[in-house]
Order: C-alpha cells, then structure tokens, then sequence
C-alpha cells in the first residue's frame, strides 16, 4: 500500500493533535510533520516534500492566501486543504475552544 505523507498547521497544539486524529482513520495517510504557523510550515515542507497539507485557516492569521502561495512554490504537487470554523465549540475530545 502506497502511503502519503501529510504536514498539518495550526497554531493551536490541541487542534494539530485533533487533526493527526481525523488522520489516523486512514492508514494511506501518514504524519510527517506538524506546523504551528505558516512560516514554520513553509520551511518544513522544503525539506519534508509532503502530498497533502492540512492547514487550520485560523492559524495564518488572514495571511493564508500568501502562504499558499509560498507553499505553491516550494512543493508544487502537494494537495493543500484549508480548513475554518475550528474556534468554535468542541474538538472531538470534547475540550471547549469558544473561548
């Protein structure tokens, strides 16, 4: 089975640590980094080479168009997913992040 290696960013530890959850239901995926800012993940994905990156909206703090673009020139061929909304409620482990 081939895998892939995927990086996740967000600024907040606990909503990485639901996203390498949300990622181990597919055992074709597989964690190669985790980022706490679009900066930080831009370098790691020149050294890392990921397929897919994962990337929490709140964390580039309304620079995501510009670090997409970053990330466009460093790894080209990764599928990027931004994802918002992640500050409101629960994460599946039930802690709450409203506030």
């Amino acid at each position: 089975m081939n895998t892939i290696p995927v990086v996740i960013v967000d600024e907040h530890p606990l909503i990485r640590t639901s996203m390498e959850k949300m990622l181990r239901g597919d055992p074709r995926l597989v964690l190669c980094g985790e980022a706490g800012s679009g900066d930080e993940v831009v370098e790691m994905c020149e050294t890392l080479s990921p397929q897919f990156i994962l990337v929490g909206i709140d964390a580039l703090d309304g620079t995501w168009m510009s670090v997409i673009g970053k990330l466009r020139t460093v790894q080209r061929d990764a599928k990027i997913v931004v994802i918002g909304g992640l500050r409101c409620g629960f994460t599946p482990d039930g802690a709450n992040l409203s506030n």
